[in-house]
């Protein structure tokens, strides 16, 4: 699989990509608590954070690090989701036009669906 073909499965797998960061930041935070603290933990998740030995340091740095990349996918998918929605409810052909570079941005950064009803929004009001 090429680097194009990852970034194009990423930025149409936006949302669950961030979500999986998150989920695994906080599993990494919890193992590093867990292996760098002598608190009462379950045995399962002790047993697995004392394997880990000295990576604890590591996976509490890493641990919030995803979570923040992974909050900040999920937030910017949000934000360009709703500015494109505000920028496509227009019936303006002029408004599209001032919008259009704005809006090509943001259907390369969505979905092919989005990128879909870019090209039908053109089409409808009769913009190359």
């Amino acid at each position: 699989m090429s680097l194009k073909n990852i970034r194009y499965w990423m930025l149409e797998h936006k949302f669950e990509v961030g979500v999986v960061f998150i989920v695994l930041g906080i599993l990494a935070s919890i193992l590093a608590v867990y292996g760098l603290a002598d608190i009462g933990s379950p045995k399962g998740i002790h047993d697995l954070a004392a394997s880990l030995g000295d990576w604890n340091m590591y996976l509490i740095v890493v641990g919030p690090a995803l979570v923040l990349i992974g909050i900040w996918y999920v937030y910017t998918l949000r934000r360009d989701r709703k500015r494109f929605e505000e920028l496509m409810t227009t019936t303006s052909k002029s408004k599209l036009l001032t919008h259009r570079r704005e809006l090509e941005e943001l259907a390369w950064e969505l979905t092919k669906e989005d990128r879909q009803r870019l090209s039908a929004k053109k089409k409808e009001l009769k913009i190359r």
